[in-house]
């Protein structure tokens, strides 16, 4: 995923510091402040958030009601679907984070399972919103 994704999302959530950012940054490219465009692992960008985000439900729990919290955590289930979907090789199962396995069938489509519970002939579209369902379940 490309870095403008974390910048775009701290502007409009403030879910963490600048400072935090440029550490993370830092950490997976070597640069504090990478152009928009850099590309970077989207496991990563997922987990920094998530630490980020329940620090500061934690520290001012007034300033992030239920429904801010659910849509930051939607946007991240929706970057994991999107990376696993860009990611899946035909008829080589891609876990997607701990909640469901998505596969890429020889005819394009596409299969989640989850806890035994399969929906198969998926488009993309489809696919990412059963993603995004299971992960945020």
């Amino acid at each position: 995923m490309e870095a403008q994704k974390l910048y775009d999302l701290r502007e409009n959530w403030e879910f963490c510091s600048g400072n935090d950012l440029h550490e993370f940054f830092v950490e997976q490219v070597g640069h504090p402040s990478p152009k928009g465009t850099t590309e970077i692992s989207c496991a990563m960008a997922v987990q920094f958030v998530t630490t980020a985000l329940n620090r500061s439900v934690e520290l001012a729990p007034s300033a992030w009601p239920g429904e801010d919290v659910a849509a930051v955590k939607e946007m991240l289930a929706g970057w994991q679907a999107i990376d696993a979907i860009e990611s899946v090789a035909v008829d080589d199962p891609s876990p997607v984070a701990d909640a469901a396995v998505l596969y890429l069938n020889q005819d394009g489509t596409y299969t989640v399972s989850d806890n035994g519970e399969e929906v198969a002939g998926l488009d993309r579209e489809n696919a990412i919103r059963v993603i995004v369902e299971n992960l945020t379940a």
